[in-house]
């Protein structure tokens, strides 16, 4: 069965003068769905020109962030990755 994971990105905004502007960096938060609830397993900050994908793919491998839900690379790159707009 295939692994499917969610995330959300979220350009980081500041107001200036009333006016919202994004600061060149975003979060993605990336989500699993475990007994009908989605519990996330980690939040990424990068720069808006990252792809997020890419991004999402290299921290689920990242022992230092993942703790005890690291993927080898090998299960991350056949895990399915849904945008929640």
């Amino acid at each position: 069965m295939e692994k499917k994971l969610y995330y959300t990105v979220d350009k980081e905004l500041v107001d200036v003068d009333g006016i919202s502007e994004t600061t060149g960096w975003k979060d993605i938060n990336v989500y699993d769905i475990v007994e009908n609830e989605p519990v996330l397993l980690v939040t990424i900050t990068c720069e808006n020109h990252t792809d997020s994908i890419e991004m999402i793919r290299n921290e689920l491998t990242n022992p230092d962030t993942m703790k005890e839900n690291v993927f080898t690379d090998e299960d991350s790159e056949s895990v399915k990755l849904i945008q929640i707009y």
